[in-house]
């Protein structure tokens, strides 16, 4: 069975190299708001969609006028947002899925993608106008990349390496049941007794910014307060006393490992 599995690391980038990849996401959210801009147009006029081919020689034009600063970013990554926002208005028109909104830089995440033309030596990283990036490496890829995604969370750099990989099917040695239920007192109840208990200072800390004023400085502290609380939760994973089988439940904010009896 082949997957696709995914590797995430932290950059340790330079202050010139961090400006560089603010620089980078913003002309690759602009690129994306200028061609569903003319993608919603030709909608209403009823014309046919653009594809991303001939939306490619658009941004030919578009460096050297009015945009002469998406020289800055690489080609290519300029070029995958094309082919993402063309699969995103496919996906529309044929799926019925929601369609393509514009990015704003407050509310969407600074992101990028590198498709190919990246190469990794040790504990750094090759980038197309960025040259060599110094990243944590805190596990071993076993697998050949086949694209990389740069990302910023809470005030940090990431990478995602995605990589394709043959593997076996899953088939689970547990023959025993467990119950789950989901709380508000606890965080989760097993059908044994034992149970996870909640972690309130992520609510708190969001009923904090949700009552404030969206543009004020007091509501960004807050967002970055969320989103560093967010980052926590993933990495905790507290586990219960009874040391014979295990399974993993996975939540957007929280990942918990559970024990069982046989």
């Amino acid at each position: 069975m082949e997957q696709l599995k995914g590797y995430i690391f932290r950059f340790k980038p330079t202050s010139e190299q961090a400006q560089r990849f603010r620089r980078a996401a913003g002309c690759n959210r602009l690129v994306w708001n200028h061609a569903l801009g003319l993608q919603k147009r030709a909608s209403e006029e009823g014309q046919l969609p653009i594809f991303s081919l001939e939306m490619s020689s658009f941004l030919t034009h578009w460096k050297r006028d009015p945009f002469p600063w998406l020289y800055d970013a690489p080609a290519d990554t300029l070029q995958q947002t094309l082919r993402d926002l063309d699969s995103a208005w496919k996906k529309c028109v044929k799926e019925g899925a929601g369609a393509p909104r514009f990015k704003k830089r407050e509310r969407c995440r600074e992101s990028f993608r590198f498709p190919k033309d990246f190469r990794f030596d040790n504990r750094r990283v090759f980038l197309p106008k960025f040259g060599w990036v110094g990243f944590f490496k805190s596990r071993e890829m076993v697998d050949t990349p086949r694209n990389l995604t740069i990302f910023k969370r809470a005030g940090r750099w990431y990478m995602s390496v995605c990589c394709k990989q043959d593997a076996p099917d899953p088939v689970h040695p547990s023959v025993s049941v467990v119950g789950l239920d989901l709380g508000v007192a606890r965080f989760a109840t097993l059908s044994d007794g034992s149970f996870v208990p909640p972690l309130n200072s992520l609510r708190t800390t969001e009923g904090h910014s949700s009552g404030r004023n969206a543009s004020t400085h007091e509501h960004k502290k807050a967002v970055v307060a969320v989103k560093r609380l967010s980052r926590a939760l993933r990495k905790s994973r507290p586990i219960l006393p009874t040391p014979e089988k295990t399974f993993c439940i996975r939540f957007p904010l929280f990942s918990a490992k559970a024990t069982l009896r046989s």
